[in-house]
């Protein structure tokens, strides 16, 4: 049975129930036609409508009325018809309700409801004409057209654009015009609002422009992308960008001159504010600041007292010549603050800006400053000015007549060769003085033609005295701009050589020497002796042939759109208040259904604005209070706090309203408060649904139903209820649990009623059976299926499985759906695991990437403690793991398995469990549980896996932490591999587990990191050799204690290395081996006394340490009493064979028989009789036997050997001698 027929099925009882009692009849009025065929749809498909031609043309009348109450009706009828079919639609293909897989068209019904889709939004653009009906009209035809996935056809489109212009309906307009299917031209999106309010809007309507509008807005993007990116300062700035950014982001992290500079003038602007504000360091911006901004009228005034304010710290800092010559242009007042630094900027000058400085200041038209000038000058050149006021305002007639020949045509001539010959002759000082004036008089006249070309002449010029040429040298200053006065000696010249008859010539040169750093020079390289427009305040400046407004600032570059980025860059969100007195609510409201930034502004207005409740409860009746509060809530998807408040006071006065809008804001997370009429509402006919369906969404808010007397609307199961309410019915009986309820619907039709049941019903003999029935049942809908295996998880995780019988629900499944969601939980039980043999086989096709992630993590789960056989589990299992969605499921069944199914997974797992330490989240010791257990197979550890395990070493170090787990691990991989001792050596693991001992105070702990280092360096001599290297002997000293763990990892650490036995004479001034020796002299209180014996006999093969025990005052005789001491007790063997250990190494070497016999106080005799008088010694221990043969084998032996005969009982002779026989034959 397919798909189709399974959903048919489910609908079959509401349609024919729909249809005998509520399907409107033809003959009846509108208005109660259109009632009935609101309540026919309430359970009704969707499609039924388009069933009946009497409903159809009932609608399209309604759409083409000229009565506006017909118009709405249709309208609401339309737009609930959308809303259930939209239901239908997703049921159609709800992976939950059928199988896709057996779909041969899961689109067939939206195909065919399509072109009736279309054609009733056709006819309700034709109401667009009503301005009343048109935000409800504009609604109606999205919902129509994106129900039924349709393209609005080119009527639509033209109908719809030409209201576009109504600016509180352009947004929803234009989302019908997004779905278009053509290219439309002029749509708005560089519109900055509808881009950053409306994205996805945006998105649409780029797609359907054409290709040059496309290019536009990815321009604009790109601009604003860079912007965006400057104002988080996660990109360099760019200067012509800066007019767009957020000036409070960005101005910190831009050079403050780049700021003071930039040519725009809201940059400029706010930067000095902000400056003025923040008190900047203004030595950042001094120049732009002294040269522009002081005259700048953007930022005048703001600059004008950042100089004031911080005047002393400029000039001490030092001014440039162009700087201070900028000062001077200021307006002083005598005595002033201003003109004193002024002053003293002058006169802190070099010599040559010093005399410049008080020279501008001649030409001020202030007499009491030219005072002060004259005052300072005469000091300072020593003589007094040839000029005086009169000669300020003289005009420069030389100047005039170049420029007044530019404007005239002329002829191009060549003075080149003709000039130089007149240059000699002036510098030919055998010349006559009339004949050298004649040759400068002409060449003078040929500079001031512009025609004229002398350049290469006129550098010559530039050193000719002052005095004797000042005609020729004015019209050298006037075209060459090259002409520089830089030296006191030069600068003095020209002021002596001014006198009354050469003042018209030598005073413009020198005001151009002066104000040489304001000059403007002309393109063809001639100074006409203009200066800047604001200098014209301060300054009478002899010769001025005009003025000239100075470019500040360096100009930007320019882009295409550059208005539009800056509209994007600047668009601010601007929140509407829709609620006020005098705004109509019905038409609020209206709009609040198509426009969701107005209901978010709406919201946001009802629930910040302390007056806006009040204001929208008089607004209208509780019932449109309500319905606008509503509105709002579904356009904005979005709770409201004081609409709430609203709905807890008027829903007892308009409870179908009210219950609607309460389960609205419980859907959008608000907690409305239980109405005390609940239990009324819903035994109402009229207000059941309403009521139920607020009680569904405080279910799935996870809130309480206090109040819900389950027992008073009990009865309402036997009453025949529409479809849809009992499956709200049953989801409230849910929350009591399992019930006699659920009892009774298993045998119900509708699939989800059913399914309700199967949540609810009892744990009892019969149930289990019914669900097995409904779950291997095809024609059964998935979502019902799919419950009644959940029953089936339920029921048999805690009941006996039945044997073989499960096999037959994995018939056939394969997919991702609910149903094999539940089979992959259902596996999980060990016992179903066990009784189905396709398990591997079905299981498989859900552990890999593709899968989702739900059912890809149950199918892992289901390998709990299962022998997996399949390869391509092993396989599977080793590419999740590196998933981090995966790790951690994969991390959980690794422990579970069987020895004999990890042993399948080889070195490849070990490399991917040890490098989830990196995943987020990740439980550490399970990571370390999966890594041991696979160690103790014997699977081969992959070096480079050492580095995550150092890793996390030093992780738990840096936080003083000790894990015995990862101890544990790293004692088992130090045992398995050397390759993972190279690599841990080389990376640092002595210095880590050296810190961590420093650090550790618990024993528990400390032996645990002993431990772990014992396990590296045994048999591991670089390891040894590195601690050598590293290890001071005094951090060694400092270790070395009397504890079990310290002493077996000192014993490893000898083993075997004769440096490191050496070690033991270290530091001089406290030497282990006497640390040791007074362990062992203490050894009564030492907890491992046999430990500190056997690493004395270690450590003794080192020649040093021997030496150092031989040159010990009474240190062999302390050993003898020792031994005496013990063989004369019957219960001391293990401290004997102990000393015996100590004595076979002293007696393996030549100078430890000699120094063990050469002294009267310990002989060799007397400790030979000490171990065989003692019986245990004689009968058991070989390391006695093994002492006899180092000495049987040494030249002293047979006087060694009668000394002690000498001592013995006759039958003690003959047990010495056997023991002699055995020790030869070892």
């Amino acid at each position: 049975m397919n798909s189709e027929n399974a959903t048919q099925e489910s609908n079959n009882h509401t349609s024919q129930s729909a249809r005998a009692s509520n399907q409107p009849q033809q003959g009846a009025d509108d208005s109660d036609f259109f009632q009935k065929l609101t309540k026919f749809l309430e359970d009704a498909p969707a499609e039924a409508i388009l069933r009946d031609a009497n409903i159809l043309k009932h609608i399209q009348d309604g759409l083409l009325s000229i009565e506006t109450s017909q118009n709405l009706q249709s309208l609401s009828v339309l737009r609930i018809w959308c809303r259930k079919l939209a239901v239908r639609l997703n049921m159609e293909n709800d992976n939950r309700i059928v199988n896709k897989n057996n779909v041969k068209n899961p689109d067939k019904l939206r195909s065919i409801v399509a072109p009736y889709c279309l054609a009733l939004a056709d006819l309700c653009t034709q109401i667009f004409s009503k301005p009343e009906l048109l935000p409800f009209a504009c609604l109606t035809v999205r919902e129509l057209l994106n129900v039924s996935k349709s393209a609005p056809n080119p009527q639509i489109i033209e109908t719809v654009v030409s209201y576009t212009h109504i600016k509180n309906l352009r947004i929803p307009l234009l989302e019908i015009v997004a779905l278009s299917s053509f290219p439309i031209s002029g749509l708005p999106i560089l519109d900055p609002e509808i881009a950053i309010l409306h994205p996805d809007l945006h998105k649409k309507l780029i797609e359907i422009s054409p290709e040059g509008n496309k290019n536009d807005v990815q321009l604009v993007l790109n601009y604003v992308s860079k912007i965006q990116a400057m104002n988080n300062n996660s990109i360099p700035f760019d200067r012509n960008l800066l007019p767009f950014c957020d000036f409070d982001k960005v101005f910190d992290n831009i050079p403050k001159d780049v700021l003071a500079s930039h040519p725009d003038d809201e940059v400029r602007s706010a930067f000095y504010k902000k400056a003025l504000e923040n008190n900047y360091d203004v030595s950042q911006f001094v120049d732009s600041l002294i040269t522009a901004g002081i005259f700048d009228k953007v930022v005048q005034k703001e600059a004008s007292q950042i100089l004031v304010q911080n005047l002393d710290s400029i000039i001490q800092a030092g001014l440039t010549p162009k700087q201070l010559a900028c000062l001077q242009c200021l307006p002083v007042k005598s005595g002033s603050t201003i003109f004193k630094g002024i002053s003293d900027a002058i006169d802190s000058s070099d010599e040559f800006n010093l005399i410049c400085g008080w020279v501008r200041y001649l030409f001020s038209k202030d007499d009491w400053v030219r005072d002060q000038a004259i005052s300072a000058l005469t000091k300072l050149v020593g003589f007094e000015i040839n000029f005086g006021i009169e000669d300020l305002g003289m005009k420069d007639s030389q100047a005039k007549q170049l420029i007044d020949q530019l404007k005239l045509p002329g002829n191009l001539s060549d003075f080149q060769e003709e000039g130089q010959t007149f240059v000699d002759i002036i510098y030919n000082k055998d010349q006559i003085d009339a004949a050298r004036n004649v040759a400068a008089m002409k060449i003078a006249k040929k500079i001031l033609d512009p025609y004229c070309n002398v350049r290469k002449l006129l550098p010559q010029l530039h050193q000719l005295p002052f005095a004797k040429f000042p005609l020729l040298l004015h019209a050298v200053a006037i075209r060459d701009g090259s002409l520089k006065i830089d030296t006191r000696e030069r600068l003095i010249e020209l002021m002596k050589a001014i006198n009354t008859s050469n003042v018209s010539d030598l005073l413009p040169i020198l005001a151009r020497a002066v104000f040489q750093p304001l000059l403007y020079i002309e393109v063809d390289g001639s100074n006409l002796l203009r200066i800047p427009r604001y200098s014209q305040v301060e300054f009478q400046v002899p010769g001025c042939n005009g003025y000239y407004d100075p470019e500040f600032y360096k100009p930007i570059d320019r882009f295409p759109l550059e208005g539009v980025v800056k509209e994007w860059t600047q668009f601010k969100v601007v929140h509407k208040k829709p609620i006020k007195k005098e705004n109509d609510l019905k038409i609020v409201t209206s709009l609040n259904m198509i426009d969701p930034s107005l209901s978010a502004d709406f919201i946001l207005q009802l629930d910040e604005d302390p007056y806006a409740p009040g204001v929208l409860m008089s607004s209208g009746t509780p019932g449109n209070v309500m319905y606008s509060i509503l509105t709002a809530s579904i356009s904005a998807k979005k709770k409201t706090t004081n609409g709430i408040e609203i709905c807890n006071k008027l829903l007892p006065q308009s409870p179908d309203l009210g219950l609607k809008l309460a389960q609205v804001e419980t859907e959008f997370g608000g907690d409305v408060q239980m109405p005390e009429k609940i239990n009324e509402y819903i035994l109402d006919e009229n207000l059941r649904r309403q009521a139920l369906g607020f009680l569904v969404a405080r279910i799935k808010q996870k809130q309480n139903l206090d109040g819900v007397d389950y027992e008073k609307i009990k009865p309402l199961f036997n009453e025949k209820l529409p479809t849809n309410v009992l499956r709200q019915l049953l989801t409230v009986f849910s929350e009591l649990g399992r019930s006699e309820i659920g009892n009774q619907f298993i045998i119900q039709k509708d699939a989800l009623a059913k399914s309700f049941a199967f949540h609810t019903a009892e744990m009892n003999e019969i149930n289990p059976k019914a669900a097995l029935a409904c779950a291997t049942d095809e024609r059964e809908a998935i979502c019902t299926r799919a419950a009644a295996v959940e029953f089936l998880v339920e029921y048999y995780s805690n009941h006996e499985v039945p044997e073989m019988i499960l096999t037959m629900l994995f018939n056939n499944q394969s997919g991702e759906n609910p149903l094999t969601f539940y089979l992959l939980r259902l596996l999980s039980i060990k016992a179903v695991r066990d009784s189905i043999p396709v398990y591997e086989d079905f299981v498989i096709n859900y552990l890999n990437e593709k899968t989702s992630e739900i059912f890809c993590k149950a199918a892992i789960y289901s390998l709990e403690g299962f022998n997996i056989h399949k390869k391509e589990i092993f396989a599977a299992m080793e590419d999740l793991i590196n998933l981090d969605e995966y790790t951690e499921p994969i991390l959980y069944v690794l422990p579970t398995l069987s020895d004999e199914t990890l042993g399948n997974f080889g070195p490849q797992m070990l490399f991917y469990v040890t490098d989830t330490f990196s995943a987020e989240n990740i439980d550490i010791d399970l990571v370390l549980v999966c890594i041991n257990r696979l160690l103790l197979l014997n699977i081969k550890f992959p070096v480079e896996s050492m580095e995550n395990i150092l890793s996390m070493y030093k992780k738990f170090i840096d936080k003083q932490f000790v894990s015995y787990k990862l101890h544990h691990v790293m004692n088992q991989i130090f045992l398995q591999s050397d390759e993972a001792k190279s690599y841990a050596l080389s990376h640092g693991f002595l210095d880590l587990i050296l810190t961590e001992i420093k650090y550790v105070k618990d024993p528990t702990f400390r032996d645990i990191a002993y431990t772990t280092l014992s396990q590296f360096v045994y048999n591991y001599k670089n390891a040894q050799d590195r601690i050598l290297k590293e290890w001071s002997a005094e951090t060694l000293s400092e270790l070395f204690i009397s504890e079990k763990s310290t002493l077996h990892f000192f014993l490893c650490f000898v083993k075997g290395n004769e440096d490191a036995q050496k070690k033991f004479t270290e530091p001089k001034s406290s030497p282990l081996l006497d640390k040791l020796n007074g362990f062992i002299d203490t050894h009564t209180k030492q907890k491992e006394p046999l430990l500190l014996l056997e690493l004395l006999a270690n450590v003794l093969h080192s020649r040093s340490v021997r030496n150092k025990v031989y040159t010990s005052k009474n240190l062999i005789i302390k050993y003898y009493t020792q031994v005496k001491k013990y063989a004369s007790k019957s219960n001391c063997k293990e401290l004997l064979d102990g000393w015996l250990r100590v004595f076979i190494t002293l007696t393996m070497y030549p100078d430890g028989i000699r120094n063990l016999n050469g002294d009267e106080d310990a002989k060799l005799s007397e400790l030979l009789l000490y171990f065989i008088t003692n019986e245990a010694v004689v009968k058991e221990s070989r390391k006695f036997l093994i002492l006899l043969r180092n000495l049987i084998n040494d030249s002293i032996w047979e006087s060694l050997k009668e000394d002690i005969k000498k001592q013995l009982l006759p039958h003690q002779i003959e047990i010495f001698q056997n023991l002699i026989i055995k020790a030869k034959d070892l």
